[in-house]
Formats: structure tokens, C-alpha cells, sequence
């Protein structure tokens, strides 16, 4: 049996669920923090297209839908062999707090020996929300002009 990698970080992010869940599955508040295309569908078997870098496309489709509380789609990178589409799974679970969102999320299911851990640190930063990339959207006075 291949051996997998999961990776798990929680971020809280000062703003209620229902605006986190919005920047997680709405292509322009999306854009507002990673990427130079999005094209969501979020719902099962929706689509997950995400141009994150201008030449890298990240493509997946959802799996679970839970507005305001949890998503989970899967996630790979165009024409790639590492990392194909559909090849790893992203869970993002949002837990209501008195003075924000606790975001916890997973990464499942990639295969170690295809997958660095120097890579999932690297795929991490380019996820303001859960690695604090200097692109984040999701700070107090974003979220408040979006609410």
C-alpha cells in the first residue's frame, strides 16, 4: 500500500463563517486573495478551477458542500504527473468563534513519494488563509468592506 502524506493547519480568520465561506466559493472574492482565474462550482461534483499563479492551474471537483460550515474538494495540478488533478483531497471545516472563524483544513491523500514535504510548504504559502501569504484578502479591513 502506497504511504500518504497529510498535512493539517487551523487558521482563525476575524470575520463570521458565512463571509469565510464566501472567500472559499465565490471566483471574485477568490481572486481577491489567490489566483488570476477561478471558475467554481460549488456544489458535489461542481468543478474546482483555480489559475493560482498565471501559468498554474489547479483543478478539482467538490465533494462535500456544507454552506457557511464545511467544504471538501479534490485538488491536483494540470499536467502533472506529481500532483495530477483529482489526486489529493482538501477538507475546510469553519467553527464559529465569539471573535471570528476557526478554519481548520486538511490535505490528505498525497503520496509521499511523489510529494516533497518542501512542496506542501510551498503550496501552503500560497494560501493566504491558511498560510499567511502577503496576498491575503481575508484581513479585518477586507472582510469589512466585503460584508
Amino acid at each position: 500500500m502506497q504511504e500518504t502524506l497529510v498535512v493539517r493547519r487551523e487558521q482563525h480568520v476575524p470575520a463570521p463563517p458565512a463571509v469565510v465561506f464566501a472567500f472559499l466559493t465565490d471566483p471574485e472574492k477568490i481572486l481577491r486573495w489567490m489566483g488570476t482565474e477561478a471558475n467554481v462550482e460549488p456544489h458535489p461534483g461542481g468543478l474546482y478551477l483555480v489559475n493560482v499563479t498565471g501559468a498554474r492551474l489547479a483543478r478539482g471537483s467538490f465533494r462535500e458542500v456544507v454552506p457557511v460550515h464545511r467544504l471538501a474538494y479534490s485538488f491536483g495540478w494540470d499536467g502533472s504527473e506529481v500532483v495530477p488533478p483529482e489526486s489529493s483531497l482538501v477538507e475546510i471545516d469553519l467553527v464559529e468563534q465569539p471573535d471570528g472563524t476557526a478554519a481548520p483544513a486538511g490535505c490528505n491523500r498525497f503520496p509521499l513519494w511523489r510529494f516533497a514535504v518542501d512542496s506542501v510548504r510551498a503550496r501552503l504559502r500560497i494560501w493566504p488563509i491558511w498560510g499567511g501569504s502577503r496576498r491575503s484578502a481575508l484581513t479585518e479591513n477586507s472582510i469589512q468592506s466585503q460584508e
